[in-house]
Order: C-alpha cells, then sequence, then structure tokens
C-alpha cells in the first residue's frame, strides 16, 4: 500500500513538471514616490507596466514641453533609459492623488488604470501619452489644467458625477493640433455646466482665466459632451379597472422641445392601450403620457426614451420597467358581528367546560346548574354556595 501511494505522488510531481510554467514579471526598477516619502512606491516590471501603490498622496513634479516632447522630473525617467519602455500605468487602490507632472511624456503608455481612492489628478499629469479611452472612476472630484493635454490619440473619455472643477485646456492640446475627444459625463447639464463657472488653471476655480466661461455643448473648447440622465416613470402598475390611464416621465435632464408620442418607443399591443396626447412640464423635464381604452389583465406597457428625445445629446436610449395591468384584489369580506350577551348575575356564569341547563327552582328566582361532564368535587363546591345564596334570600326575609 505504501508503495502504491507513493508511485502515485510521484506521478502527480511528474505531471505538474511536464505544465508550462506561468510567466511571473519581474520587477526592473523601481523607488518612492510619496508626498511623504516611502508612503508610496514605484515598480516598473519587464512587460512595462509602471505601478504605484501604497497609501496617501503622490509627490509633484516640474514638468513642461521642451522640442515638442513633454518631460518630467519624476524618479522613473532618471532611472530608466527610455521612458518608452512605460506601456502602461497602473494606480493601485490606496493612491489618493496623482502628483503634477508624474507621467508626462510616457508617450508609449497605452493604457492607464485609477482607482477610485483617487481624488485629486495633477496639471499636466498624463501630457502626451498614448492612451485612446480613459475612464475616471466614481471619486475623483479634481481635475487640473491640462492634466490630459496632447493626447492625441485619445477618442473617448467617461467623467464621473464626482467632478467638482476642471482645470483648464484638460483635455486640449499644446503641441498636437485639435482633439477629437469625445466626453461622456455621468450627470446631467445643469451639474456640468457648475463645473465651469471659473474656468481656470486651479483645482479650486480661483479664477486666473475668467473669461472661460463655457456651457452645455460648447465646453473644453469645442468638446462634444454626451450626459447621462436619471428617467423615471410612474406608476409601477395600473389596474385593469381603470380606464384611460397615464403615465408619468420624470428626467433631470430636459426633453427636447416639442416632443410628441411618435418621438418614444411604446409598445401597448398587450395592454389594449392606445397612446393619446403627450403634455411637457414647463421646464421640460416632466412628461405626461395618456392612454385610451380599457386596460386588459395581465398585459405589459413597454416605453423606451431614445437618446433623440432629449434636449442634449444622450449616448442611449433608456429603457424603462415595464408597467403591468393587474386585477384589482377582492376586498376581505368582514368578520360577523359577535351575538350580545343578555344581561346576567356574576353568580350565573357557568364553569368553562360545562355541559348545563337552566332550571326554574319552587319559591324563588333561584337556579341551579346541572352538570353532565364535571367531577364531584366540582359539583360540591356549587351546591355549597347555591345553599348559602338560598339561606341568605331567606334570612332577609
Amino acid at each position: 500500500m505504501k508503495r502504491k501511494f507513493l508511485a502515485s505522488l510521484l506521478a502527480v510531481c511528474m505531471a505538474l513538471g511536464l505544465l508550462p510554467a506561468t510567466a511571473r514579471a519581474e520587477v526592473v526598477a523601481g523607488g518612492i514616490c510619496g508626498a511623504k516619502g516611502d508612503n508610496l512606491i514605484w515598480e516598473l516590471d519587464d512587460s512595462g507596466t509602471l505601478t504605484i501603490s501604497g497609501t496617501g498622496e503622490m509627490a509633484d513634479y516640474s514638468a513642461g514641453p521642451t522640442n515638442s516632447i513633454w518631460v518630467s522630473s519624476a524618479p522613473w525617467y532618471k532611472e530608466l533609459q527610455n521612458i518608452a519602455d512605460i506601456k502602461a500605468i497602473k494606480i493601485e487602490e490606496g493612491v489618493t492623488s496623482i502628483g503634477r507632472g508624474a507621467f508626462s511624456g510616457c508617450s508609449s503608455a497605452e493604457t492607464v488604470v485609477i482607482p477610485s481612492s483617487v481624488k485629486t489628478v495633477g496639471g499636466a499629469a498624463f501630457a502626451d501619452c498614448a492612451f485612446t479611452q480613459l475612464t475616471i472612476p466614481e471619486g475623483v472630484a479634481f481635475i487640473n489644467f491640462e492634466a490630459f493635454t496632447d493626447c492625441g490619440g485619445l477618442v473617448r473619455v467617461n467623467i464621473p458625477s464626482t467632478i467638482s472643477d476642471i482645470g483648464y485646456d484638460a483635455f486640449g492640446s499644446y503641441w498636437r493640433g485639435a482633439l477629437s475627444v469625445t466626453l461622456y459625463y455621468d450627470g446631467n447639464p445643469d451639474d456640468w455646466n457648475k463645473l465651469f463657472l471659473n474656468y481656470s488653471y486651479s483645482s479650486t476655480g480661483a479664477g486666473e482665466y475668467p473669461g472661460e466661461k463655457v456651457y452645455g455643448r460648447k465646453t473644453i473648447k469645442g468638446k462634444e459632451v454626451y450626459f447621462s440622465p436619471e428617467v423615471t416613470r410612474t406608476p409601477d402598475s395600473i389596474l385593469a379597472s381603470d380606464a384611460n390611464p397615464a403615465v408619468t416621465i420624470t428626467s433631470d435632464t430636459a426633453f427636447k422641445a416639442g416632443l410628441t408620442p411618435a418621438d418614444l418607443q411604446i409598445n401597448s399591443s398587450s395592454t389594449g392601450l392606445t397612446p393619446g396626447g403627450l403634455t411637457l412640464s414647463a421646464d421640460r423635464k416632466t412628461l405626461t403620457l395618456p392612454f385610451d381604452g380599457q386596460p386588459q389583465a395581465g398585459g405589459q406597457l413597454m416605453i423606451t426614451v431614445p437618446n433623440n428625445a432629449f434636449s442634449v445629446p444622450v449616448e442611449s436610449g433608456i429603457v424603462l420597467p415595464p408597467v403591468a395591468v393587474t386585477v384589482p384584489e377582492p376586498e376581505p369580506e368582514p368578520e360577523p358581528e359577535p351575538e350580545p350577551l343578555e344581561n346576567i348575575d356574576d353568580d350565573d356564569v357557568p364553569l368553562e367546560g360545562a355541559d348545563y341547563e337552566e332550571v326554574p327552582q319552587t319559591g324563588d328566582d333561584s337556579r341551579i346548574l346541572v352538570f353532565g361532564t364535571i367531577g364531584a368535587a366540582a359539583m360540591g363546591g356549587i351546591l355549597a354556595l347555591d345553599y348559602m345564596k338560598k339561606r341568605k334570600h331567606n334570612d332577609a326575609e
């Protein structure tokens, strides 16, 4: 038995030895890069991924364009013989800021990962990088001036609603000419416009460029902005007994003027209803959609608000949850009222569990209980009480 076990173990080890080894990236350079020194470290592996890890803020570095090339004083520029060795930038959870000029000139970096712990992106932090798409996560509040300037291949940027300030020329161009980047903002136009009331270099909106006020779609030097409206509808269901019901749709982004039912995608075939007219509130953020007919139980009213139903660019339509047609639940039958009790003396209340009948007594109004199922001891007690009652009555006479 022992030999068989050892033979089996050896066979497993040999089989595992034949499996291809998983390649593990080797760190080729590294150091510290935190605002407090060693609170953050950086490592570059042999695959070209530059990783920043630790807790807290990153140090700021001087950066700027020189002879059409962005350069920085960040430590990886000093350690590496060729900055083009950096192919990807990964910032790990726990880092709370990206230093000014940190990755300027990383023109071979095609991807960047920014965690939700980051609150601030420093000025020119990613100037002249090579990534084409960028997602800034929920939690980031400040994007400083020229943070992503001269990223010539950048075509799409997703911006969260947590952003409170975008600095001057954050997605602009210094050397590369006009960029064709499109911005997708996870919020509504009113909040977007507030970002640019003090369009400036500073992350606090101090107003170095007070004339650079932009509104709505005309933002960041003509970049197109798409919004993500929040849309809800009421009610959740309608009763089959309610003729000519109506549905209300509310959005935090205004609908376009002159909207009609034909502009919406409505499927009411299973309900027996047909769309009526449509009314918009004064701010065009609430529409009321009445229907004609008697709802059919079990049907579902499906409504989709297409992207061209809004007053601003929206990336995709909004599919609303279906409105179900339900049958009203029958009202529960009322419980019968208890029969009223006759006026009786306490002495006339029978013991629980006793079978009895009323027997009139000669000479007075006394009554006795005739028991059928109680024990002899209980009967003796009742007879004694009846005797005392009679004696009291006779004494009174």
